[in-house]
């Protein structure tokens, strides 16, 4: 059984990324043995539990901490990237034309690169939506470094 499989089959909510993330480090296998099977389901119990997410984030620093929670909602590295940039952007006072960091930004992300030759109009509507929440998350920022 694959991942996937075993992911559609299960109804897990450990996400496929995540499931990959484990293959690719060693701790379980594709296809899946019984001992994988046995391992997810224990790893099941736990996913996603407040203490245990705390005791992770609590060896973090405070910036690396808050870019995490700024950015987990976004799948992609590229959409990562995308909103970091136009976050560090606008805290230097540059502006930069959201056409031309997006292409900048395709040359390190083939997946991107590929996405926009096929649907250039979702990525720009995408890299802007991503420039928006940048700029409020910077305006929160700031807000609350005033108080």
């Amino acid at each position: 059984m694959t991942i996937k499989e075993y992911r559609d089959a299960s109804g897990t909510r450990i996400a496929l990324k995540a499931l990959r993330f484990l293959v690719s480090q060693g701790a379980i296998h594709e296809p899946l043995h019984d001992a994988d099977k046995d391992f997810l389901m224990r790893l099941e119990k736990i996913w996603g539990h407040a203490d245990l997410l705390r005791a992770q984030m609590a060896h973090m620093g405070s910036v690396r901490r808050r870019n995490l929670l700024e950015t987990a909602d976004l799948e992609d590295r590229w959409q990562r990237h995308l909103q970091t940039y136009f976050y560090n952007m606008g805290l230097r006072g540059k502006k930069v034309a959201t056409e031309k960091v997006v292409h900048e930004v395709a040359e390190r992300y083939p997946s991107l690169k590929r996405l926009l030759g096929e649907n250039a109009d979702f990525v720009m509507r995408e890299a802007k939506r991503l420039r928006r929440r940048a700029s409020a998350l910077r305006s929160a920022a700031a807000k609350k470094e005033r108080t």
